[in-house]
């Protein structure tokens, strides 16, 4: 029996007349009864097609094996040497087309050790060409592989407006509020081209250059590399941070097939008296005309004897006594925070000595070298700590709004589960508790 196999690593081969079409259509032309192809890197000998073409040599039903390459066989020379020797020990010939190589004769078995090694050798260039183009495009800052949602010009991302419309449909299903699934049976229906899977839908969302960022790797310790701001976003930081909440609200009980409830306080909650966090219980008690779900607080150190904070609370019990104390410290918070913006800016008696002395030097007549370099530092100096005080006022400004809007009395009663949680994280620290009883809470401000 002859077999063909052929391989390309990626789609884009195809233009360079390596497509799995063209591949096989030579292929047939050429004698072959059946062709198994893969489309996966030369490196890896673990490819589906090939193990199959291996096994089928050792069981002695393959007479010839024909490649449109060498290369096509693979990129290892060790991987390719260990093909030669199994096609020897079972008879079986191996024809390259493009290189009119025969295994069974002296000079065909002289030549295929060669070109083993060049493939290897063309292998290891390819893969320092494309480091080096990574390396660059990372220090330029410059796109260097395309996302769902833009497209690349000059090295920058750039809207694509029909897939950047898809993804923010994508977006706005997520955020109704709405789960994974129901956005991917959202997405199959509407446009069953994609053939997106649940995975592939949570990788996109997380993509940071959704949110107008660029990610590398590091070449060193594979950890992510962002720059951030260089294009236009899509998805914003607030949509994205509520997102991720609403896939952590929607994560499978382990112990039933509901949806696990939404615990507004997570990882908050912690024993006033072992100071360990207090674990959410919850169960049911049924009586003759209903059944009562409850879910209540409780330190697990107690049941062990370890702690004896024994006495439980219940969730939304502590859930109204934090509001409550969150919009009793509302107004205190605020002013707290309007004075310090005013007076926390210290940066400006510093600004008014540097713009002084500014003046100075620049009004002073053909400078000298130095005197040029003393207003080049004031300058950045000066530059820094403007941008600075920007900061402090931008970000004092958006917590007083805030802290405000928490103070008014039906804040708390329009809002859902899911934005109390995202509410809680940014405004809470810790929520102490101690025998049935909110002990203290601690603010992050």
């Amino acid at each position: 029996m002859i077999i063909g196999y052929g391989r390309v690593s990626t789609g884009s081969q195809a233009d360079e007349g390596l497509s799995p079409e063209r591949q096989a259509v030579r292929l047939k032309a050429n004698g072959c009864s059946e062709v198994l192809f893969d489309i996966e890197s030369g490196k890896n000998p673990n490819r589906k097609n090939y193990q199959k073409l291996i096994k089928l040599i050792e069981q002695g039903t393959v007479t010839q094996v024909v490649c449109i390459r060498l290369d096509r066989l693979g990129r290892s020379s060790i991987e390719l040497c260990s093909f030669y020797r199994l096609c020897v020990d079972k008879d079986c010939d191996l024809r390259i087309l493009d290189q009119g190589l025969q295994l069974k004769s002296p000079f065909g078995k002289l030549l295929y050790t060669v070109l083993a090694a060049l493939a290897e050798l063309e292998s290891d260039n390819i893969s320092a060409r494309v480091k080096d183009s990574w390396a660059y495009k990372r220090e330029k800052g410059l796109a260097h592989r395309t996302s769902f949602g833009y497209k690349i010009v000059d090295g920058k991302f750039t809207i694509n407006p029909k897939e950047s419309a898809i993804v923010r449909e994508i977006i706005d299903v997520i955020l109704n509020p709405s789960s994974l699934s129901e956005a991917l049976r959202y997405v199959v229906t509407k446009y069953p081209e994609l053939k997106w899977s649940r995975t592939g839908l949570q990788k996109l969302v997380r993509n940071p250059t959704l949110r107008g960022h660029l990610r590398y790797k590091d070449p060193i310790t594979e950890e992510d590399i962002l720059i951030k701001d260089t294009h236009e976003a899509i998805l914003t930081e607030g949509e994205y941070s509520r997102i991720l909440s609403i896939f952590e609200a929607n994560r499978w009980s382990k112990s039933n097939t509901r949806n696990r409830p939404l615990n507004v306080l997570s990882g908050k909650v912690v024993c006033g008296v072992c100071r360990k966090g207090m674990a959410l219980c919850a169960g049911s008690k049924k009586s003759k005309y209903k059944e009562t779900y409850w879910r209540n607080f409780k330190c697990r150190r107690s049941t062990e004897g370890i702690c004896s904070n024994a006495k439980s609370i219940g969730y939304v019990k502590l859930v109204t006594s934090v509001e409550k104390e969150i919009q009793k410290h509302a107004f205190a918070i605020a002013n707290q925070i309007n004075i310090a913006s005013v007076e926390d800016d210290s940066n400006q008696t510093r600004i008014t000595q540097l713009r002084s002395q500014l003046d100075v030097l620049e009004a002073i007549p053909d400078s000298i070298e130095y005197i040029k370099e003393s207003i080049h530092k004031i300058k950045q100096e000066l530059a820094a700590l403007e941008l600075d005080s920007q900061i402090k006022i931008q970000t004092s400004v958006s917590r007083v709004e805030i802290v405000k809007g928490i103070s008014h009395p039906t804040f708390f009663l329009s809002m859902s589960d899911l934005d109390k949680q995202i509410l809680f994280n940014e405004l809470l620290s810790s929520v102490s508790i101690n025998l049935g009883a909110v002990d203290s809470i601690e603010f992050t401000f």
